[in-house]
């Protein structure tokens, strides 16, 4: 071998023995394990799933991914550990746990606790349901529980909230609660729902000089009535009025309708799930879309209906926007 060829294999060798250390360094995927990876994302799949389950496909995935993506400012990452959806804020991780959103001490004990509603909502106009025997047995017990004054006893674990919002006793919600003014009237509510609420003003008075049954509506409200410290009617589990993000619009009569299940109920009404929706107290519709388009829910559309009531859960209406067409 020529003096040339020599020095040109020694290159060669030189260059396999680099080549050799730094697939070493970096692995079969190319990407150096250390420090210089980049930034994992903060919706991933966090500790690979043994089970090889899709992400997407576990419970929780679309309710999860829809709380961290309506609540940038408190909730810094969504991602599967151990096999199950959760969410970071404030260091604690919550597990879905069927919907209880727990810390990982009391996921054996989600059987002790009701899920955080989140809601199945539906956009536009009032969807129709279909009341099942079993469904309609439901109603009934629930009925026959609320006219014998008996308190739904079932707790929500509450620290989700309470983190998410930042108000875990009433002195906390009067330290965090602004006072704003809607529609000509004061009220209070958590600096969360202050832009929105503001929005939802901004379109309806956008739209009252071309429709009357708006214009209506707004001069025949007598009161707002945004945060009070209190549980929801007949439980032991705190309302969204008391961390201030729902609203009620109080009007000057109901002229003989009912805004509310309970006080169908109590007028006599057997089967008020069944009652004409004309008898119910209604919101025209123009206003109802101005507030899903701000990010509230109207309680109207629920079954146990509230049709006073708006509340601030932009990750219903996150869901509703992104559910895949059926």
């Amino acid at each position: 071998m020529s003096r040339g060829s020599r020095a040109r294999a020694g290159v060669l060798s030189i260059l396999l023995v680099c080549i050799s250390l730094l697939l070493a360094l970096t692995g079969a995927h190319g990407r150096s394990s250390g420090s210089f990876a980049g930034p994992a994302d903060s919706c991933g799949s966090g500790d690979a799933d043994p089970s090889g389950v899709e992400p997407d496909s576990l419970p929780g995935a679309q309710q999860v991914q829809a709380l961290h993506a309506s609540y940038p400012s408190r909730i810094s990452g969504a991602e599967v550990r151990d096999g199950e959806w959760a969410l970071e804020m404030d260091g604690v991780w919550y597990y879905w746990a069927d919907g209880r959103l727990l810390p990982d001490a009391l996921r054996d004990r989600a059987h002790e606790f009701v899920p955080i509603h989140l809601y199945r909502y539906e956009l536009g106009s009032m969807p129709s349901r279909e009341i099942t025997p079993d469904l309609e047995r439901v109603l009934s017990e629930r009925t026959t529980q609320h006219s014998d004054g008996r308190t739904d006893e079932r707790q929500r674990f509450n620290d989700f909230l309470d983190s998410l919002y930042q108000i875990s006793s009433a002195r906390d919600a009067e330290r965090i609660v602004r006072r704003v003014s809607f529609l000509g009237f004061n009220t209070r509510v958590h600096p969360l729902v202050v832009e929105p609420l503001a929005q939802v003003e901004r379109l309806v008075l956008a739209v009252m000089p071309h429709d009357e049954s708006v214009a209506r509506f707004v001069r025949d409200l007598s009161a707002v009535h945004g945060f009070t410290w209190r549980n929801i009617a007949g439980t032991a589990r705190r309302s969204y009025h008391s961390y201030g993000v729902a609203v009620d619009l109080i009007p000057r009569s109901y002229a003989g309708t009912f805004p509310y299940w309970l006080w169908a109920a109590q007028a006599g009404i057997d089967s008020w799930w069944d009652d004409a929706t004309a008898k119910r107290w209604a919101v025209p519709q123009p206003i109802i879309d101005a507030f899903e388009a701000s990010g509230f829910i109207w309680g109207g559309k629920w079954l146990f209906f509230d049709n006073l009531h708006f509340e601030y859960r932009p990750e219903s209406i996150y869901m509703a926007e992104h559910r895949p067409a059926s």
